[in-house]
């Protein structure tokens, strides 16, 4: 294949560039969970970055148009490395978040909010596996980023749904807190009432009609607990 006129490369690598450097800015600011750890995530992509600066300078300081060239898409290829290395960072970031979601509301049913809950959690395991699976050999740079972006944006709506429904998720924590609080309210006045019955047995009448109390309220209080 003949080399593409060298204007040509630079306004692809620039395109390329651009293109790397907007995604990776985009998607740092949509994090969720990596936040902490900001400048570790970032390095795979900052890596690929660097290698672009030093294929470009490497390419404009060659003298012949074919090594030019080829030093320009070398650039551009670690310019398509850093796009979907972000992603990469993106979609492990939203698969972190959900499994934390799923996490922090464990003791209420997020279904009864969030109808597609089910469903979701079946999505984001098939783009974690897929995420997993794909072979980037079996794409070109092109295909493997558009196929990352669209991973990344199905999980991103997902996760916007979540955000959407705290408020609603939080509403249940608290009924839910409310009803175990008037429970426990009702077997601690059961059990101080019970309490109270078994000392007046021990003083009005016989001990040994005491003790038989005592028994059937150990019975009773081994109900209440079960």
């Amino acid at each position: 294949m003949d080399s593409l006129p060298q204007n040509s490369r630079i306004e692809e690598l620039y395109s390329s560039f651009k293109e790397a450097r907007e995604r990776i800015t985009r998607i740092k600011k949509e994090l969720k969970c990596y936040n902490d750890i900001d400048s570790d995530i970032q390095i795979p992509s900052i890596n690929e970055i660097r290698y672009v600066v030093y294929h470009t300078l490497k390419g404009l300081n060659e003298d012949e148009l074919k090594k030019q060239d080829e030093e320009f898409r070398r650039a551009i290829r670690h310019c398509q490395r850093a796009s979907y290395d972000i992603l990469e960072i993106g979609i492990t970031d939203k698969i972190e978040y959900v499994k934390n979601f799923s996490y922090k509301y464990r003791n209420i049913n997020i279904a009864e909010i969030i109808e597609e809950w089910s469903e979701f959690q079946k999505k984001v395991n098939e783009i974690n596996i897929s995420l997993a699976e794909i072979n980037r050999s079996e794409y070109s740079n092109i295909d493997y980023q558009n196929l990352a972006e669209k991973k990344y944006q199905e999980i991103c709506d997902i996760v916007d749904i979540l955000d959407n429904s705290v408020e609603e998720l939080y509403k249940k924590i608290k009924e839910r807190r409310w009803a175990i609080f008037k429970l426990t309210s009702s077997v601690l006045f059961t059990f101080a009432s019970l309490t109270l019955l078994a000392k007046k047995f021990v003083t009005t009448y016989s001990i040994d009609l005491a003790a038989q109390y005592h028994k059937l309220f150990a019975w009773l209080k081994n109900i209440l607990i079960q």
